[in-house]
């Protein structure tokens, strides 16, 4: 009896370092997303004031046309019923546009919710999204996000939803070139309506 409980105690020890250290790779994983998020932005930041620097200085540096003038002969003046020439206007000085930075979308929540013979995606954003719906076979589905970025490292792992009662069985989403890929497996064919809120794009599935 008393090995049975020392290792029962080495048990529990074991999993509570264990537990300890998948806290400790979580944290990790989400100050490296914090770290370079805020880097990327600082980046952006400062590539918007160098554009604009750059622009001042040509601006600057661009003397303006000088304007055309008109010498009047002192030997004859011009017949009375021939009008003077009028000035040439001025031309246009040269403008320099500075295109606004993109606006960012980041995904900061992701989420499955199953109600009777159905479920629903939840897919939390701080602005509304872009997005297309493919169905790539009666059992696949996939939702593109052109432009989004997953906030935090826990939204990217795998939501299993087969313990549910629902179409749904696993959703995947990945990081591609260009924004968020989310792939949607389903038991079989399912009949699916998409919406989308300010901050907030649901997929439902029937």
């Amino acid at each position: 009896a008393k090995l049975a409980q020392q290792a029962q105690a080495d048990a529990e020890r074991k999993a509570a370092e264990a537990k300890r250290a998948d806290e400790a790779r979580a944290d990790a994983e989400r100050k490296a997303d914090e770290a370079k998020l805020a880097d990327e932005a600082k980046r952006a930041d400062e590539a918007r004031a160098d554009a604009e620097r750059e622009a001042d200085a040509r601006r600057r540096a661009t003397p303006p046309p000088s304007l055309p003038t008109v010498k009047l002969l002192a030997q004859s003046a011009p017949p009375p019923d021939e009008p003077e020439p009028a000035p040439a206007p001025p031309p246009n000085l040269p403008t320099v546009k500075i295109a606004p930075a993109p606006a960012r979308a980041d995904i900061t929540g992701l989420g499955f919710r199953p109600s009777a013979g159905g479920g629903r995606l939840l897919i939390h954003t701080t602005r509304a999204l872009a997005y297309v719906v493919r169905q790539v076979s009666p059992t696949e589905l996939i939702l593109e996000l052109p432009g989004a970025r997953i906030a935090r490292a826990n939204d990217r792992r795998p939501l299993d939803t087969a313990f549910f009662a629902s179409p749904v069985t696993l959703i995947s989403p990945r990081v591609v070139a260009g924004g968020v890929r989310i792939e949607i497996t389903l038991r079989g064919p399912s009949r699916y309506t998409a919406a989308q809120e300010p901050r907030l794009l649901t997929l439902d599935f029937e």
